[in-house]
């Protein structure tokens, strides 16, 4: 395989659309963004990332601008931090989407890390783990609307399914269950 150290598929500088597309890594490797590397807004619908690996952030996608994920999923990625998903970003938006068995090895969101805005929703977060904080998702703040679904989720640190470091959370309808974590297991 073909490794990079940004983008092991693809990277743009500009926004982009990807949509009813399956990824696998092939034996490749990068940095940052295991499959996508993107500096502008990302629009992902409808697809599979599997099997990615990131020696730094981003398992399957690493992104510096507004991100939006719809009916995708997410299985056995891996990275420092972000097991999944790095988000370097204003805004995250997840909807209608799976995230199984994610891991960041050394960091913080086994499935997803945002620094900013994280919005979930209809989405289900299944044995996501994280070396630190956020067994599932780690972000500032967190909006859930709708059903969201935590299920056997664990963080060494802080978080065994989500740990918010800034001051805004709202929760809606969700469930949690066989959470895990040094300290806080929601």
């Amino acid at each position: 395989g073909n490794d990079a150290v940004e983008g092991g598929d693809i990277y743009t500088e500009k926004p982009i659309e990807i949509m009813n597309s399956i990824f696998n890594p092939n034996g490749k490797k990068a940095g940052f963004g295991g499959s996508v590397y993107t500096k502008d807004e990302t629009y992902i619908e409808n697809c599979t990332f599997t099997g990615y690996n990131a020696n730094s952030k981003g398992g399957a996608i690493y992104t510096q601008k507004n991100l939006f994920v719809t009916n995708s999923k997410f299985t056995n990625n891996t990275a420092g931090e972000g097991g999944a998903i790095y988000a370097y970003t204003a805004r995250t938006v997840i909807d209608f989407s799976t995230f199984i068995s994610n891991k960041a090895t050394s960091g913080h969101g086994g499935a997803v890390y945002a620094n900013k805005y994280t919005h979930l929703g209809n989405s289900t977060f299944i044995a996501n783990t994280a070396e630190n904080r956020g067994g599932a998702v780690y972000t500032d703040f967190i909006q859930f609307k709708d059903h969201v679904t935590f299920i056997n989720n664990s963080g060494k640190g802080h978080g065994g399914a989500i740990y918010v470091a800034g001051k805004g959370t709202e929760i809606g309808p969700g469930s949690f269950s066989e959470l895990n974590a040094g300290n806080g297991s929601a």
